[in-house]
């Protein structure tokens, strides 16, 4: 019976000009969008590979008519008038990233904005609030690379991401697990401050800690409002630099505190 629903759905999608999603997993791309009918509480599941930079987020929204299948154990397919949502979720190597969320007529699910390791698959699943429920959606890919973001996985000290004087780099902390790491090798010998800045509106504050070699040189919260903070000395009105030796290193260590997507931009400068 389940292959004579889908088998008619189909037929009614081609006589519609309407592209009904198959169950399998397909792939999407950046800034991809695609358009499908829902399958009842059957998931029909994308996969979207992370670039090399940059971030994204998603968009899924009703984009067509609903009909409803197999109503009084019959093959009929009818139109069918409904205000219900269409659910979506999204997991990254297993983990859930977004749970269970829903989309409504006039109302589309926007995800977070996510960046992860290059490679990363994204599994962004689609279904019915209904079980007898075949909906029209759409699912677009947003896919950002700003100048100087962040490049994932730079979540250890192991992994930081090379930085350079007199750059401004912006970075994101987009879930609870993401710590962010940096580090900045001396081209000449001299004093350099270190500079954070939360840029978004509404984000939560980070924590910040800068490092010479292993040893901690100072820590400090950022809120959103703050301004630019010179984190080797946080809120105090000194001038505080760090000296360093040609080639000497420092790392600098960016994690969320509450969670709470946070935006933010770093710099070291020479003093």
């Amino acid at each position: 019976m389940k292959k004579t629903i889908l088998s008619l759905l189909l037929s009614l999608g081609m006589c519609f000009g309407v592209f009904v999603a198959p169950v399998h997993a397909q792939t999407i791309g950046s800034n991809q969008t695609i358009t499908g009918q829902t399958n009842g509480y059957t998931p029909t599941t994308y996969t979207y590979t992370m670039p090399k930079s940059g971030y994204f987020y998603y968009t899924y929204t009703i984009a067509g008519d609903t009909y409803i299948y197999h109503s009084d154990d019959t093959d009929e397919v009818k139109p069918f008038v409904s205000y219900h949502p269409i659910k979506t979720s999204m997991k990254v190597n297993y983990k859930t990233y977004v749970d269970n969320d829903s989309a409504f007529q006039g109302q589309p699910f926007t995800s977070d904005v996510y960046a992860f390791q290059k490679g990363s698959q994204i599994k962004i699943s689609v279904w019915d609030y209904y079980r007898d429920c075949s909906t029209g959606y759409s699912l677009t890919i947003h896919y950002v690379n700003p100048k100087n973001f962040e490049k994932e996985a730079n979540n250890s000290r192991g992994k930081a991401m090379k930085i350079q004087a007199k750059k401004t780099y912006t970075g994101i902390i987009s879930h609870s697990e993401d710590d962010d790491w940096f580090v900045f090798k001396a081209s000449k010998a001299g004093k350099y401050k270190v500079n954070c800045v939360v840029t978004k509106d509404h984000s939560d504050r980070i924590n910040t800690e800068v490092y010479k070699g292993y040893k901690s040189l100072n820590s400090c919260s950022i809120r959103e409002g703050d301004g630019w903070i010179n984190i080797l000395n946080s809120y105090s009105q000194k001038n505080t630099t760090v000296k360093l030796k040609k080639n000497q290193k420092l790392y600098i260590h960016i994690y969320y505190d509450y969670y709470k997507q946070t935006w933010y931009k770093l710099n070291v400068k020479k003093a």
